[in-house]
């Protein structure tokens, strides 16, 4: 009696197993590049609307105030600088602080909703050291600073021309900007003639800039400024941004590659993304000159 035969099971040979991982391989690298620009487009979809929330709560504290223009800085704040989100926050119309501990010893104030704070195309770039005021940003990380005992962070900055011109220095923190703007803008006028005191006198609001994508946490843009060599390097950032003549650069950064934009809310409520070149067409303070070819018209920071 014949015993039935076992039928010979065969498995992949070297030659099929090759070809189904290049197969997948080919795949991998077709897909890769369209998810990674879906995620670009979502992080680019979230940053601005993160600028456009802000630019909404404004909107609202500015209905409550006659339009005047806010005080960054003021006499009955010994802590330091109150930036503009803090400022909302305190109203009530937003919630942009932090409520755990800090790695710098000062205390902190509330942290409810921190993504708005941040674009999700930066990251911490670490922990700020204890006796350390400040940490510049990049087009990857985000800002941080303490100003007394406040602690600040994040990945925008907003248009300080639209606070109002009594700035004043806290206790042991010397304010160079105050003689910065005192001094002459080059027609006999100081440049504390450029802040929007009564924000109703702007004309264009839709154009008149107020918090967006920077490294630091605000900016004074002239249209004098000259250009950073970040659009080259859009990792880098430029040893003389944070000297008032080149503010302009804060914002100047290649973020968001996929669409080369940086978000922006306005004034008026809007919010939109903007042309790196483009930020000299905006109407930063009340006396700007657009500049339609910076480079050609300023050149490039030394």
């Amino acid at each position: 009696m014949r015993r039935p035969t076992q039928r010979n099971r065969r498995g992949f040979t070297l030659v099929e197993l090759l070809v189904v991982i290049g197969i997948i391989a080919l795949l991998i690298s077709i897909l890769l590049p369209s998810l990674q620009s879906a995620r670009r487009s979502a992080n680019n979809v979230k940053c601005l609307s993160n600028v456009r929330q802000v630019g909404t709560a404004y909107q609202l504290w500015l209905s409550e105030n006659q339009f005047r223009a806010f005080a960054d800085y003021s006499p009955d704040n010994l802590q330091g600088q109150v930036l503009l989100p803090q400022i909302l926050t305190n109203a009530g119309y937003i919630n942009l602080t932090r409520n755990e501990p800090t790695d710098t010893g000062a205390p902190s104030i509330g942290k409810i909703e921190p993504e708005i704070a941040y674009c999700p195309e930066t990251d911490q770039l670490g922990v700020l050291p204890i006796g350390t005021v400040a940490t510049i940003g990049n087009a990857n990380t985000y800002w941080q600073k303490t100003f007394g005992s406040v602690f600040s962070e994040g990945s925008y900055t907003y248009n300080a021309w639209l606070s109002n011109d009594k700035r004043y220095a806290p206790p042991g923190i010397p304010n160079a900007f105050n003689a910065w703007v005192a001094e002459d803008r080059g027609d006999g006028q100081e440049r504390r003639t450029y802040f929007y005191d009564s924000h109703s006198r702007a004309t264009d609001s839709s154009n008149v800039p107020l918090y967006g994508d920077g490294i630091w946490a605000e900016t004074t843009p002239t249209f004098t400024n000259q250009v950073s060599t970040t659009d080259v390097d859009p990792f880098g950032v430029h040893p003389t941004v944070m000297n008032p003549t080149a503010t302009m650069n804060r914002s100047y950064l290649s973020r968001h590659p996929g669409s080369r934009s940086i978000n922006f809310a306005f004034l008026d409520g809007s919010a939109r993304g903007v042309e790196p070149l483009e930020l000299w067409q905006l109407d930063w303070h009340e006396d700007y000159e657009p500049v339609e070819d910076p480079i050609e018209d300023n050149g490039f920071l030394p």
